[in-house]
């Protein structure tokens, strides 16, 4: 009887670990587990959080040339409106969705230069995820179980594949694409390759309650000491629609700072929005957590001493 007990409790262990194998197996691999397309506020993501985003900006357009925009590069809006869009712009907007979760993605376009064929190029997307560096294609809406320094090195890189390519056929799908890679061009921000700079591309004054040595570099900031103490504010001629403000300094930045960003519609409506805060070594970006429109922004700083660095640069982003 002790013997028939003790077996029936060897056979209940074996079938409870044989479930908990399967759920631990079935999780992380499977095909069936989604996750709400809602931001987070750690920085990073998992592999199979940031591949959701890859596959929703995969359904956003068609391969193609894209919109073309005389003078510069498209828009996200742009390309959206046009359906289509090449690796590039893929890539734009999947450091976009990124961004929109507060994660960074970091744009790199291989270049090849085949034997008797003209040079092709592919852009990927790297990712810092909670399982370590990870290569994502949005154009083909697919990853890689690794980073591009082992992919670049590798053999067989198509074994790392993870996801069902859109298009299987693709020359940048192969592990001969990988191997005949010459050049590689990174992107810190591609955002800022194809993001409208405002004060660039509209017209918009600027103004500041910063010490003078901090714009030195800036002449087409003008001080205004009736703005709240290490503010800067710019006022566009009509409301524009923005969702980005980078300041760039000339020394690095070691104390941690707190921003504050406002807007004023046209009917004189002053707004304070929400958003991120990215700090640099050498710079800060204010990412809001949706698109404002107004006839004004001003981002205020604190910080522990209470006064910036000289500034490099500043930019307001559609």
């Amino acid at each position: 009887m002790k013997r028939g007990w003790n077996f029936s409790l060897l056979i209940l262990f074996i079938v409870v670990l044989s479930v908990s194998v399967y759920l631990f197996v079935r999780i992380p691999h499977g095909q069936d587990v989604f996750f709400q397309d809602t931001p987070r506020q750690s920085g990073v993501l998992s592999v199979k959080e940031v591949q959701h985003i890859n596959l929703k900006v995969n359904k956003m357009l068609d391969y193609g040339e894209g919109p073309r925009v005389e003078g510069r590069n498209p828009t996200e809006k742009e390309i959206l409106a046009a359906g289509k869009g090449h690796c590039g712009m893929y890539a734009y907007l999947l450091c976009k969705e990124l961004l929109r979760h507060g994660v960074e993605g970091i744009a790199y376009d291989l270049r090849t230069s085949p034997y008797g064929n003209p040079a092709a190029s592919h852009t990927v997307v790297e990712v810092q995820t909670e399982e370590g560096r990870r290569v994502f294609d949005p154009t083909y809406g697919i990853f890689y179980h690794n980073d591009l320094d082992h992919l670049l090195t590798c053999e067989n890189v198509p074994d790392y594949r993870g996801g069902i390519p859109s298009d299987k056929d693709s020359y940048y799908l192969t592990d001969r694409f990988w191997s005949e890679v010459v050049q590689i061009v990174r992107y810190t921000n591609v955002c800022n390759v194809y993001d409208l700079n405002l004060l660039r591309w509209t017209m918009a004054m600027s103004s500041a309650n910063l010490p003078q040595t901090a714009l030195e570099a800036i002449s087409s900031i003008k001080i205004d000491e009736s703005l709240e103490k290490n503010s800067i504010m710019t006022t566009f001629h009509n409301d524009e629609d923005f969702y980005r403000i980078e300041v760039g300094f000339k020394e690095r930045l070691s104390e941690p700072f707190l921003a504050e960003c406002r807007i004023m519609d046209s009917q004189g409506n002053i707004v304070t929005v929400s958003g991120r805060l990215h700090k640099k070594s050498y710079s800060i970006e204010f990412q809001l957590d949706e698109a404002v429109t107004g006839q004004s922004v001003q981002i205020s700083f604190q910080s522990e001493t209470q006064q910036l660095p000289p500034l490099a640069y500043y930019n307001v982003y559609q």
